[in-house]
């Protein structure tokens, strides 16, 4: 992980870099400027981007200091083959680039989006390509985002790389050709011999003959029939196929496939044939794409239109806000042929009038076809004011690059922000909106906003990342922070979007006028008083920024940041009692709140730590001014850890509203208990007599082994959650049987670690643990869950629920037990997400371990592997990956083909659900897979 977030970094700076400039610009590319940008040490930077280098990845220049360089950005970048990877000297350095017997132009780089909104979906192309012989990809999208153009990329990348030779064939076919006649196709790709059906006057070549060497694209793929995609399969898997008609002659040809569909894979395409392609690519559609996209795509296609009719343009600003605002469901196909239509529209229109003497041709929205204007209807008066994007535009035919400059200038951003903002507020107070329809409304001009300082940061990121990565950090501590003390659960951006913000802010002002501040100030007050609590914690926020950033605030950061807030977290309540923990020592009455909150889920608590040395009186004071200015209308519950400190209501009379209760003694399970009973909107009496007769003093006694319940443990590698699932299963299969046994999930690694000396051994008899993996517990069995799954372990559980209940239950038990733990089931309970389509992607996955490995999973591998996989996609998906891993350091230096046999095994789970999969999660799976195999090798 360590090293991919090295290499990315060098990579966007060497993308960014200007190479132009003198030595005195590269001081970017030094180890210690990444290990700072990083935070992390020098020399284990230098020692990583070291390694980078022999592997291929990386430039070196060894000067004092040295610089490193991302390969593939530098030749993409400066359009020179670099194969050469250490230089003695700037100069030498300079010298190679400058020879133009070197140049290579990487054909991605020819489409928008290169090094930003697609550049993944590149990444995956160009790890196919690379691959040896090839590996097949399937390009899935909306019509019209470019689908054919990436295959096309592909194949021009191949030729580049020389992975194919200079006249290898690229053949296109359009399976929707075929659509009325599915059994064509298949002779057409085939081939067929003389005499193979009606009409068959002569044998024919087919397509995978023709593509020889070469790349076979199939677009519109679904339209391909299921005994085609079968016949095509067998083809990708063995290299040989026959002709239609053939029955004894073998037939040869390498080729390699790109494939291309509109619909959704997992619908149209069967799972063998799926299973083949282990790259699927994803093209945004026109909307997903960014401003600054859609801005390069509009000037691209303007460009080629004015070379065509040989006329520099003028484009009307509202022509270029038309056509960045209005949805396309032809997408960039659509957006290309709305441009061509428009400008020959334009280009008529100006023959016929003869006063025109300028050379430009003005494009207005006059040209523009009636069906894209009626479009544009919907899009509002914003589109004609000071909300446009753009000024007026010119592009001139002999330019290779031209661009609209965008009307969002560093001067008029924050202002803008502001004013939108004080809009939506004048309609409230002229009731137009309610409040929720403010928020809502309030929200979506934040967000725009927010989008433009963040596309403005990212296109100059190189010049100031030390800095922004400075913000990130702290804007990532005080969120943590503010997530701990006030249980408040942020979207998993929020972080990145309020550093872009704070450091956009810390550059520009907002330059607003007396009148606007009288508004934002009135504005703020109304917030204020609605949501006090998100009013709070923006102004906590915005304090600590202004404390470790230097960054000066002002009434449009807090009332910015509490808009922000209330936007991206609705849950929170604070109409409802206000509870604080108050402890003595450093930190108790923040571990306590911490805790209750994150396991009620919601905010609920607040705390103030009493060292030992503070005074009673210090700490009313402190709990005083707390108070001040909350909502406390409902009620205030307070709990204490001792009897001195239930004097504090006294000095709260006139300042708490409602009735105060007081609770000593303070402990998690109290707690708990308070929080969940406010959650359910009961009165402060009721909580307080109720917690107060619930949680008096548990007490246990511990009797020897005899006496002890006898149990069962569930446990999982992934987390005592599954363990928790398992043990729902195992209940189910005991529902029917009387007896006493008791089902306890628990954590593997504690079992592992702690053995027998577990506290859970002292408590309870335990008879058999169950699992995923065995923690190896002495004199205890174990069953694992892939032998129930499948029905190996009817012996083991006779064996263990011998004399603990009848042996007629036992037959129950293990029958109920058949019906549960099937593997459709079994996932069904440990995972939210969809099980038919999981199991597919997993398959998928375990297919192509095992092709890249060279071995066979054993049934029980395998099945331990989809348990496990079912869980880690959860994970992934909630962003609750696990992160540690015994000796992750080195399991990461000793296993690197293992990772990256998984890491591209694993790709269509990441495209698929948006997710990463982090190394530590890639240990478990090496573990599962070493205790079962005796062949893997690294």
């Amino acid at each position: 992980m360590n090293k991919e977030r090295i290499f990315e970094q060098l990579q966007h700076l060497t993308i960014h870099h200007d190479f132009d400039k003198q030595a005195g610009s590269y001081e970017v590319f030094t180890s210690n400027h990444l290990a700072q940008a990083l935070d992390k040490k020098r020399n284990f930077v230098s020692q990583l981007l070291n390694e980078m280098v022999r592997s291929g990845k990386v430039i070196k220049v060894n000067t004092r200091p040295v610089y490193f360089f991302c390969k593939e950005a530098l030749e993409t970048k400066t359009g020179r083959l670099m194969d050469q990877s250490e230089f003695a000297s700037l100069t030498e350095f300079h010298s190679y680039l400058n020879d133009t017997a070197k140049t290579v132009v990487d054909p991605f780089s020819k489409m928008i989006g290169y090094a930003s909104t697609i550049s993944h979906q590149i990444e995956q192309c160009k790890v196919a390509v690379n691959y040896p012989h090839g590996l097949p990809v399937l390009i899935h999208g909306a019509t019209g985002v470019g689908k054919s153009l990436m295959a096309q990329h592909m194949y021009e990348y191949a030729v580049m790389k020389e992975v194919i030779e200079k006249k290898a064939p690229l053949v296109v076919v359009n399976c929707a050709e075929f659509a009325n006649n599915p059994e064509l196709l298949t002779a057409n790709l085939f081939g067929y011999v003389k005499g193979a059906y009606t009409g068959a006057d002569e044998s024919k070549t087919g397509f995978i003959e023709e593509a020889d060497g070469g790349y076979l694209f199939l677009d519109e793929i679904h339209r391909l029939s299921p005994e085609g995609q079968e016949k095509l399969f067998l083809f990708m898997d063995k290299g040989m196929f026959r002709r239609l008609g053939e029955t004894q002659k073998w037939r040869k040809s390498k080729v390699r496939f790109v494939f291309a569909t509109t619909e959704n894979p997992q619908d149209v395409l069967i799972q063998t044939f799926l299973r083949r392609i282990p790259i699927v690519v994803t093209i945004p559609c026109l909307e997903e794409r960014t401003i600054r996209d859609k801005t390069e795509l509009i000037s691209h296609f303007f460009t080629e239109e004015a070379r065509t009719i040989d006329h520099d343009l003028m484009i009307d600003k509202q022509v270029m806000n038309m056509l960045i605002h209005t949805r396309l469901d032809g997408n960039i196909g659509e957006l290309r042929n709305i441009i061509k239509y428009t400008c020959a529209n334009a280009y008529y229109k100006k023959g016929n009038e003869s006063a025109v003497t300028t050379a430009d041709l003005r494009i207005s929205v006059s040209h523009l076809p009636d069906e894209f204007i009626r479009k544009t209807e919907s899009l509002g008066d914003h589109m004609w004011g000071k909300d446009a994007l753009f000024h007026d535009g010119k592009i001139r035919r002999d330019s290779r690059k031209n661009d609209f400059g965008l009307a969002l200038d560093k001067s008029k951003v924050l202002k803008d922000l502001v004013m939108d903002v004080i809009g939506v507020y004048d309609n409230f107070r002229k009731d137009i909106l309610e409040l929720d329809e403010l928020i809502a409304d309030v929200h979506k001009v934040i967000d725009f906003s927010f989008d433009s300082m963040v596309a403005e940061i990212n296109e100059d990121y190189a010049r100031y990342s030390v800095r922004f990565s400075y913000m990130k950090k702290m804007v990532d501590s005080i969120m943590e922070i503010i997530k701990n003390n006030y249980g408040l659960s942020f979207y998993s951006n929020t972080s990145n979007v309020l550093s872009n913000f704070l450091y956009y802010r810390s550059r520009n002002g907002y330059g607003t006028s007396k009148e606007f501040s009288k508004k934002i100030r009135e504005f703020l007050h109304v917030i204020q008083k609605a949501y006090p609590k998100e009013y709070e914690l923006a102004v906590k926020f915005m304090e600590l920024i202004s404390s470790h950033a230097g960054v000066e605030t002002s009434d449009e950061d807090v009332l910015i940041t509490t808009l922000y807030i209330k936007g991206t977290n609705k849950h929170l309540d604070i109409n409802r009692i206000r509870a604080i923990i108050i402890s003595h020592g450093h930190s108790t009455a923040s571990s306590i709140a911490n805790v209750a909150n994150r396991l009620l889920g919601q905010y609920v608590f607040e705390a103030i730590d009493m060292p030992y040395q503070t005074t009673l009186e210090q700490i009313t004071q402190q709990l005083i001014d707390h108070i001040r200015g909350l909502n406390t209308k409902k009620g205030m519950i307070i709990l204490v850890d001792m009897g001195a400190l239930e004097d504090i209501h006294l000095n709260l009379e006139g300042i708490v509203e409602g009735t105060i209760g007081m609770m000593n003694n303070i402990t998690t399970f109290l707690a708990l208990d308070t929080g969940t009973k406010i959650l359910q909107g009961m009165e402060v009496e009721q909580i307080v007599e109720q917690v107060a007769t619930e949680c008096q003093p548990k007490y246990k006694l511990i009797r020897n082994s005899h006496t002890r319940k006898k149990a069962i443990l569930t446990t999982c590698v992934t987390g005592i959650g599954t363990a928790t699932k398992i043990k729902d299963l195992m209940s189910q299969s005991f529902d029917d049987c009387h007896t006493e046994l008791e089902i306890i999930p628990y954590d593997f690694l504690r079992l592992k670690n702690n053995s027998k000396s577990d506290p859970v051994f002292q408590n309870f008899h335990v008879i058999a643990v169950i699992g995923t993996a065995n923690p190896q517990i002495e004199h205890i069995p174990f069953v694992a869950l892939e032998d129930i799954m499948m029905e190996k372990s009817n012996d083991a559980f006779f064996d263990i629920l011998r004399g603990v209940v009848k042996e007629e239950e036992i037959i129950r038990i293990n029958r109920n037990m058949v019906k549960l733990f099937s593997l459709q089931s079994v996932i069904n309970h440990v995972t939210i997400l969809h099980p038919d389509k999981l199991m597919n992607h997993i398959e998928l996955v375990t297919d192509h371990m095992q092709a890249e490995m060279g071995i066979e999973f054993s049934n029980s591998v395998k099945i331990s592997l989809f348990v496990h996989i079912s869980c880690l996609v959860e994970r992934l998906v909630k962003n609750e990956p696990i992160s540690s891993y015994e000796d992750l350091d080195l399991f990461e230096k000793c296993h690197y083909s293992f990772i990256q046999t998984v890491r591209r095994s694993f790709s269509v789970i990441e495209n698929v659900y948006s997710v990463r999969i982090p190394v530590a999660e890639i240990g478990f799976i090496y573990d599962i897979i070493n205790r079962q195999t005796k062949d893997l090798t690294d």
